[in-house]
């Protein structure tokens, strides 16, 4: 079976048995134990776009970016008809979470770890998301590069407003 879903390529033949998530080195991206590979090929299921590699599954996409040396990953999972959403990259951590919701209008609000600027991105991702989707969500932010100078930090936001973008036109 083979389908175009959103510039992506599913190569997936029918009867392909998942491998489980410890056998496989490609992104894991469902909780049931599968992953995106095509076993016989142990490929992705879906190619690279011109911004990143892209997966999906039911209820759940990946998109990566590589920015300022490394390679940022946004994450997302609907739960029941809300979003969530993790954005890393680099040392990989839990630096803000933010949450962002629409009723007459959208709003977010923020948490963060001292000493992080992921608040900024957490939030205003958080706020881009359900003004676009009209959806809430909640957004989990965590990048780090040691010593990182301001050049790459600006490196580093710019890539996770695309990354942003191209999830909220995934998901539309």
């Amino acid at each position: 079976m083979e389908r175009d879903v959103r510039g992506g390529r599913i190569a997936a033949r029918a009867g392909d048995k998942p491998k489980s998530i410890k056998d496989c080195k490609h992104d894991k991206i469902r909780g049931d134990g599968g992953t995106a590979c095509d076993v016989r090929a142990h490929k992705p299921l879906i190619s690279s776009t011109a911004s990143g590699s892209r997966h999906l599954s039911r209820g759940h996409i990946v998109l990566f970016r590589n920015a300022a040396s490394i390679r940022l990953k946004i994450d997302a999972t609907l739960i029941g008809e809300d979003l969530l959403i993790t954005l890393v990259g680099g040392k990989k951590h839990v630096g803000a979470v933010a949450l962002g919701g629409f009723a007459t209008r959208s709003y977010a609000s923020v948490l963060a770890v001292p000493n992080h600027r992921d608040d900024v991105i957490a939030k205003e991702a958080a706020w881009r998301i359900s003004e676009q989707l009209r959806q809430s969500c909640v957004v989990v932010v965590g990048i780090h590069i040691d010593h990182a100078s301001e050049g790459q930090i600006a490196e580093l936001v710019d890539a996770s407003h695309l990354l942003v973008d191209e999830l909220i036109e995934a998901l539309k």
